[in-house]
Parts: C-alpha cells; structure tokens; sequence
C-alpha cells in the first residue's frame, strides 16, 4: 500500500506541467551557486575544462566511444538483451535480430543491412554522447581543480587569486550550468521521440510499466521551453546523428521512433499466419528482455 501510494505522489509530481523546466531551473540554480561559491577564477577555468572536453568528445572522440557502447559497453555493465532465445550486448545485433524477425512485415529499407548498420551506429553515438556528458560533468570539477592546482597558481599571482569576484564566479556557473543542460538534451532529444511515442499509444503498453512510461514523459525534452533551441546548436555544431543511405539523408529521432511505432504495431497486431504468431511470441517486448547478471 505504501509503494502505491509512493508511486501515485511521484505521478502526481511529475506530471506537474513544465516538470522538466522546473528541474532545469533548479539545475542551474545549483550551478550559479557553486561558481558562488568557487568564486570568478576556478569557476571560469572550470567552464573552460569543460567546453574543450565536450568539443574534443564531440569532434574528435564520439565515434570511437560509440564503437564502445556498441561493443563492450552494456556486456561490462552486465546487460544483456534478449529477443526469444538469441540474446547480445551489441544494439546494431539487437537491431538486426528484430528486423530479421519481423523482415517480412517491415518497409523495404529494414532489408538493406548498410542502413542497419548506419542507424545502429546513430543510435550508439547518442547513448555515447549521454555518456560522455554525464562523465565530464561529474569529473570536471575534479579535473579542473586538480589542473587548476598544478597550472593556474604558478600563473595567477596569490593576491590576485584572493580577489574572489563571486558574483561573476556565478555567472560562469550558470553559464556552464546552461552548456551542460544543452549537451544533456542534444542526446535526450534523438532518442526520447521514440519512447515517448511508444508510451502515449495503445500498441505501446506493454513496452513499459506505468512507473517507466511516467519518467520517460516527464524528462522528454520536448516538454521542455528550451526544445527549439537544441536542433540549433547541434546542428551548428555538425549533427552526428544523421547518416546517408543511397545519397538519402534519415534522421534519427524520425527514423528511431517509426522503428519503435512499426515493431509496435505489429506486436500489437498479430497476423492470422501461425508462423508469424510464432515469431511475436518470441519476440514479446524488449524492455522485458533487459537482464542485469
């Protein structure tokens, strides 16, 4: 009784409209009070860490993190996914594997294995760069203050390093409380169109709990004020979620979530063909599928 009612409060909270520009606020409230705190000079060295970190992630390393995701990063976690009896820890072999199981019921394009490929890669690249957010953001205060130690004292007079200026101190961490909640939402915002497609329609609900479907709406980020602005940004800086199959350009919010509408659909619409109910059979939901060993 005490987890429903748990659970009833935490619906009721977070379907609160504005939810997400509600937690944004306070986020970089957070961040404006800790360049406060910090003062003008470690909090702008700590901004600067921070934007050549994302820029090196983002234009030199984000490629070769996704390989990683791919590859090596859910088997180290310890998650496999699992479709009937084949299971992996690859997404461009979980993406296959479904495909192959519903190939006959899928537009022609599902059937062209470099467009497999290529939207698996995409897919990798924006849970790489949630990743690599979430790591510099909870390692650039650490990386920043040891640089800071090791550099910035030798080069800034101690009397000058006195002289705190907290005010524009947090000014700087409002400002890299903003380039964090950006580079959050450029990931967020190519994959939640999926899960929050599945989770408003009727073919979508066995893909997740009621307890899952409310979070996944809650932290959309196009429930967020700020939305219009993060396709900008990403695409000024060069998207890295697009690709190109046979001089065609796909997207990967738009192509990942007619992934999810189409699997769910059918799932949600057996065939009268024995040997296709089979195969919806095995393939049930993969969110049910998830394992941690």
């Amino acid at each position: 009784m005490m987890l429903a009612d748990n659970s009833s409060i935490i619906g009721f909270i977070i379907s609160f409209p504005y939810f997400l520009d509600i937690i944004l606020v306070l986020f970089l409230f957070i961040g404006a009070s800790i360049g406060y705190a910090r003062g003008f000079w470690r909090g702008t060295f700590n901004l600067i860490i921070t934007i050549i970190l994302l820029l090196i992630s983002w234009f030199v390393l984000l490629d070769a993190i996704a390989v990683f995701v791919n590859t090596r990063l859910f088997s180290l976690l310890g998650v496999t996914f699992k479709v009937g009896e084949f299971s992996t820890s690859s997404i461009e072999e979980l993406i296959g594997c479904i495909v192959e199981l519903f190939k006959n019921e899928l537009p022609e394009k599902y059937s062209n294995p470099d467009y497999i490929s290529s939207l698996s890669s995409s897919i990798c690249k924006s849970i790489a760069w949630l990743v690599v957010v979430i790591s510099i953001h909870l390692l650039s205060w650490v990386l920043s203050g040891i640089l800071y130690f090791l550099i910035m004292r030798l080069v800034i007079p101690e009397k000058l390093r006195k002289v705190k200026l907290r005010l524009i101190g947090a000014l700087m961490g409002l400002i890299q409380a903003v380039v964090i909640v950006f580079a959050y939402i450029i990931s967020l915002s190519n994959i939640s169109p999926a899960f929050s497609s599945i989770s408003n329609s009727e073919e979508g609900g066995g893909w997740f709990d009621s307890n899952i479907q409310m979070v996944l709406e809650a932290f959309n980020p196009y429930n967020s004020m700020v939305s219009p602005y993060v396709k900008t940004i990403e695409n000024g800086l060069g998207s890295k979620f697009g690709f190109v199959i046979d001089e065609k350009n796909y997207k990967l919010g738009e192509e990942f979530k007619e992934f999810f509408e189409l699997i769910s659909k059918i799932t949600a619409n057996p065939s009268e063909d024995e040997e296709n109910n089979e195969a919806e059979e095995l393939s049930m939901f993969i969110i049910d599928y998830v394992e941690i060993l």
